[in-house]
């Protein structure tokens, strides 16, 4: 079985529309979310990449014009594609190893959160980060730490 399957039949759930709860930052941040949060700034465009549901999307739905999300499961992307329907969202199956669908230079902001752990070549990805990135904009990686547990 493909890893992608392998993700779809593992995240496999009937698609209805979540209702998120919208985040405000008031303090300094007390999680990872909030910590992205802070962390992304404004612009026309936002790309998350591993966007699963379309959670930190959402989040940011004020703060870019558009919104792109790079899923690896074509069923993660559809529950992506009908939670955030009501916005200006772009979706993109594949990896982020491979981003050609979207082009050079041409993104504000690029949000990884609890994903680049998981690729299987990350200098690829990066080297992809950067082509799609525009020049001066914002890349935010996170990863999960093991100090946490």
């Amino acid at each position: 079985m493909s890893l992608s399957k392998q993700y779809d039949s593992f995240y496999k759930t009937s698609l209805v529309k979540e209702v998120f709860t919208e985040i405000y930052l008031d303090s300094w941040p007390k999680n990872r979310v909030e910590a992205i949060l802070y962390s992304t700034g404004r612009g026309d465009s936002l790309l998350d990449v591993g966007c699963g549901n379309g959670h930190l999307l959402y989040q940011l739905k004020g703060r870019f014009k558009k919104l792109f999300g790079l899923e690896y499961s074509a069923h993660r992307l559809e529950q992506a594609k009908l939670n955030l329907s009501d916005n200006d969202f772009v979706p993109v199956l594949g990896s982020a190893e491979d981003m050609n669908e979207i082009a050079n230079n041409s993104i504000d902001c690029i949000v990884s959160a609890d994903t680049i752990e998981h690729v299987p070549d990350v200098f690829q990805a990066i080297a992809e980060f950067f082509r799609v990135l525009r020049p001066g904009g914002t890349l935010v990686i996170n990863t999960p730490n093991i100090a946490f547990i």
